[in-house]
């Protein structure tokens, strides 16, 4: 790396990567005050500052590189995102949605790419990459706006996962169409049809291998490193997976972003699952701020202005198509016609897989970099106004509500109800509403009196023993780091109301106390000290009670003696 940067001189890679993330984040910033989202921002600010624009990096070569193993980690925190425990609840009818809607929303802006003279293998690969949507967009607004487990926002998560799985076909299918494309090969050569036929049976091959040994092997040697009790080691390890996962696939002829996927996607059935994605988030955004960043920087702000004419059409015609064949194929699915209708506003964007699609197949030659560039254009104008029409949405749901249940549903079976969620999405009778940090003595005392209360509880422990023990006995229990937000979020942060710390480790609780009160403010929270200090500083801190060891045994052995000493039969 030293020889790299030296070589590079004053142009080199820790340059252009310092105006890289300067620019993206001034830019993220100063759009934030329009309500921007940050993955929209970051485009935009490759479109000003690029290649193209004003030219502060004049060459993205130098960190192609470093873009690949951005992608590689993107798809690899988004596949272990995808839980398939949410669908539980109207699995059929969510799997019916997200695969109707999406293999619609593909045939439809297909329709509409060859209306515009592309070839077919262009015309498909852009209807692919515009029926997917904002994962990461959409979640942030649905958790900003605590929405994501009403109605609308389980369905558009279900939907969501249904896009992020059929991706995956999508990613194997880019190089078939290359190769078969116009029926010639490189150079105009006649396609050998059974080279083809051997390459697709490679590449089948290589990802059954990759799911059949990762679904053996990831889970034993994730439990063993946590075992061990070395955090750092769990997320080298789960970073060598995804990029061995990639190499796998890339020499199978596959895209190396796929194979990141699925290792993620293997990881995600795991207890150790929202650990990890706690780790490498930080990770994963720096990274993604850069190659949101770059793509927008091959964007040709010329190109697009010559067909600026498409790119406002796409800002109204696709979300608007989208959104149509989302809200219809949801209510005909059993939805209620206002949560169909807020579930097709907030999924009519494109998306990072979006921009993933166009990227490999501009890459294979499916598209020219003159309509890679327009698509992006149209995918960055449709996720500026998701959050404006994420927020409309009740607004305009409301218009359509009189609108009765499809014909073959007495009553609608996806409708605007209360959910009772546990952390990790599944329908439960009880709700979370105490969070118990450390399962020692404790808390598996505490456990004990909510359950006699019938008051539902989460616990998060790191020991990965007691996490798998307690789990096959039915605790609602799961593995990571409380001062980690992410495992907050996933244990049900958003509803609870109180956090209950039982840990001895006071540094741990400190950091604990300060990452909850940030959180929720409201939120009662209660710690265990050992000492008197412990607890004045954790209730400095935001705690609103402690409870320290050394009074309570005090208190105990007074108690004792106040007993036997005053008993009739003392003496």
């Amino acid at each position: 790396m030293t020889l790299t940067l030296a070589a590079g001189g004053a142009g080199g890679i820790a340059i252009d990567l310092l105006v890289i993330l300067a620019c993206a984040g001034v830019t993220a910033i100063a759009l934030s005050r329009l309500r921007v989202a940050e993955i929209p921002g970051y485009l935009i600010a490759g479109i000003l500052f690029g290649p193209h624009g004003l030219g502060l990096v004049a060459d993205t070569g130098r960190i192609e590189e470093i873009t690949s193993i951005a992608t590689v980690l993107l798809m690899f925190s988004i596949g272990m995102h995808l839980d398939l425990s949410a669908m539980r609840r109207g699995a059929v009818a969510i799997i019916t949605i997200g695969a109707v809607s999406t293999v619609l929303s593909a045939a439809v802006v297909t329709g509409l790419g060859l209306a515009m003279t592309l070839p077919l293998a262009g015309a498909l690969a852009v209807g692919m990459a515009l029926s997917m949507s904002s994962t990461a967009v959409v979640l942030r607004l649905f958790q900003a706006r605590r929405e994501l487990f009403e109605a609308h926002g389980r369905t558009s998560v279900g939907i969501l996962l249904i896009q992020d799985l059929l991706v995956v076909g999508m990613l194997a299918a880019l190089p078939v169409l290359a190769t078969m494309q116009g029926g010639e090969g490189e150079g105009g050569e006649p396609i050998d049809l059974g080279a083809a036929a051997a390459q697709a049976l490679i590449a089948v091959g290589a990802v059954g291998l990759l799911v059949v040994v990762g679904r053996l092997l990831l889970p034993r040697v994730m439990r063993f490193v946590a075992a061990g009790g070395n955090q750092e080691l769990m997320l080298v390890v789960a970073a060598a997976a995804a990029l061995g996962a990639a190499v796998l696939t890339g020499a199978a002829g596959l895209s190396p972003e796929l194979g990141a996927f699925i290792a993620g996607f293997l990881l995600s059935s795991t207890p150790f699952r929202h650990h990890i994605s706690g780790q490498i988030t930080p990770l994963r955004d720096l990274f993604m701020a850069v190659f949101f960043t770059v793509v927008g920087m091959r964007v040709d702000p010329q190109t697009v202005l010559s067909s600026w004419w498409v790119v406002l059409a796409a800002i109204v015609v696709i979300p608007t198509i989208k959104a149509v064949i989302i809200a219809a194929t949801a209510w005909a699915a059993g939805a209620a016609s206002t949560v169909a209708v807020r579930t097709g506003l907030a999924l009519g964007q494109g998306g990072e897989f979006s921009l993933l699609v166009l990227t490999v197949a501009a890459s294979l030659g499916l598209i020219s970099p003159d309509t890679e560039g327009v698509v992006i254009a149209a995918v960055v104008a449709t996720l500026v106004i998701t959050p404006w029409s994420i927020e409309h949405g009740a607004a305009i749901a409301r218009r359509f509500g009189r609108i009765p249940p499809s014909p073959w549903f007495s009553v609608p079976t996806i409708a605007d109800h209360p959910a009772l969620l546990d952390a990790d999405g599944e329908g439960t009778k009880r709700p979370t509403r105490v969070i118990i940090a450390g399962f020692g003595p404790v808390g598996r005392s505490c456990a004990a009196k909510l359950e006699s209360i019938g008051v539902g509880y989460t616990v998060v422990e790191l020991n990965a023993r007691t996490v798998w023990r307690e789990a096959e006995l039915g605790v609602p229990i799961l593995y990571g780091d409380v001062t980690n937000p992410e495992v907050l979020e996933n244990a049900g942060i958003e509803h609870a109301q109180i956090v209950v710390f039982t840990m001895p480790d006071g540094d741990a609780v400190f950091r604990g106390v300060r990452l909850v009160r940030s959180l929720r403010p409201e939120i009662h929270i209660t710690v265990r000290a050992s000492l008197m200090q412990v607890a004045q500083f954790a209730k400095e801190l935001g705690a609103d009670e402690a409870f320290v060891e050394e009074s309570a045994v005090a208190e105990a052995l007074a108690a004792s003696l106040e007993a036997r000493l005053t008993a009739p039969d003392a003496e």
